[in-house]
């Protein structure tokens, strides 16, 4: 018997063992069957870094194409972190000789700079940027009876206006019942169009334009002269020569302009560069300000249908300004636009009305203050 009990021990023992070398399988495989965190390495690329004033760019030298889907930028300057995703700034895949421009939001500093592999939770690029003379603006407000004015001072930044983006226009035609015949093409990288045939096309944009406002751009055109060719700063979906600027054509609707050496459009000009004061427009005199919703692109060819207007480089600003300025009212709906003009004065503001402006530069980038009012 005494035998026979020893065997039993032994065969326990062996039992539990391979209960648990059982339990380790199972333990071993559960564990692999939640995905790849434990095992998956972030791609292999070499991407090089570089800081300047408000933005940074990644230029992608070697390695692995990567879906910016999968991409997120983490900056860092002391306790404060923004993130964003690549996928915000553009879509497709990063490989090698590509460039990514992103606005980072921090002032002058030390930066940091993470690029996260998000499938895999990987860092790629961890670096650190000193960062000087940074896009930012900052408000001086001063109220006397009641009227808030507010003067910004705005530091770094490349000066000049943005470009108008023109690729992101809906092609309907302007006016319901105006001119559609011919194609519409957007050009340049999307900052410039062209209307070949008989075409009008808007694209909306909000503004508000006062006699210093200046409209600059670039006009040119390949084929014979139309009846007008230009653009008009409208603010309803109708047709006003008072607010239109011919840079070409033969018929005599709103205001014939000349180009930045005082010289009329003529056949085989090519690209010819514009920059007019919107107070040489009937619809904006000086002291002024209309707010406008779209800009219209015109190119008129009732006779034959044979012309082709392309302009670029679009630009809005006031006379005088390095910088376009956009001043917004939050009366606790909604930011609304309320001015262009470089310093904004309301004598209508209320308690926990927030005030905002942006400031555009030449390279597209942006910088924001806002003010509360209490």
């Amino acid at each position: 018997m005494r035998g026979s009990r020893g065997q039993s021990e032994s065969l326990g023992v062996l039992f539990a063992v391979g209960i648990t070398l059982v339990l380790s399988a199972t333990v071993f495989l559960n564990f692999g069957s939640l995905g790849g965190s434990l095992t998956d390495t972030p791609p292999g690329a070499r991407i090089d870094v570089e800081a300047s004033g408000s933005t940074v760019t990644l230029t992608h030298e070697s390695g692995e194409v990567i879906d910016t889907e999968e991409l997120t930028l983490v900056f860092g300057q002391g306790e404060e972190t923004n993130r964003v995703p690549l996928s915000s700034v553009t879509s497709g895949m990063f490989g090698a000789g590509d460039s990514l421009t992103v606005n980072h939001g921090f002032g002058d500093g030390d930066l940091s700079i993470r690029l996260i592999h998000e499938p895999t939770n990987g860092v790629i690029v961890n670096a650190e940027r000193v960062i000087e003379d940074a896009f930012g603006v900052s408000l001086s407000v001063s109220e006397s009876g009641g009227t808030y004015t507010f003067d910004p001072t705005v530091t770094g930044g490349t000066k000049g206006a943005p470009t108008v983006a023109l690729s992101d226009a809906t092609v309907d035609g302007f006016a319901g019942s105006q001119d559609k015949t011919g194609s519409v093409a957007f050009t340049d990288g999307g900052d410039g169009i062209r209307l070949d045939g008989n075409r009008w096309q808007d694209r909306a944009y909000d503004y508000y334009v006062t006699g210093d406002t200046v409209v600059a751009f670039e006009f040119r055109s390949d084929a014979a002269e139309g009846e007008i060719q230009g653009l008009s700063l409208e603010k309803d979906n109708s047709v006003s020569p008072a607010r239109s600027l011919r840079a070409w054509g033969s018929q005599n609707w709103g205001t014939a302009v000349q180009d930045v050496n005082g010289q009329s459009y003529s056949p085989g000009d090519g690209w010819r560069t514009y920059r007019v004061q919107a107070s040489q427009l009937g619809a904006f005199s000086a002291g002024s300000s209309d707010r406008i919703d779209r800009i219209v692109f015109v190119n008129d060819d009732d006779a034959d249908a044979n012309a082709d207007t392309q302009i670029r480089n679009v630009r809005l600003y006031e006379d005088g300004e390095d910088y376009q300025y956009r001043w917004e009212v939050d009366d606790g709906s909604d930011f609304t636009l309320v001015s262009n003009e470089p310093t904004f004065s309301s004598p209508s503001l209320d308690n926990g009305d927030v005030v905002r402006l942006t400031v555009l530069d030449a390279a597209g980038q942006t910088t924001t203050a806002t003010y509360t009012v209490s």
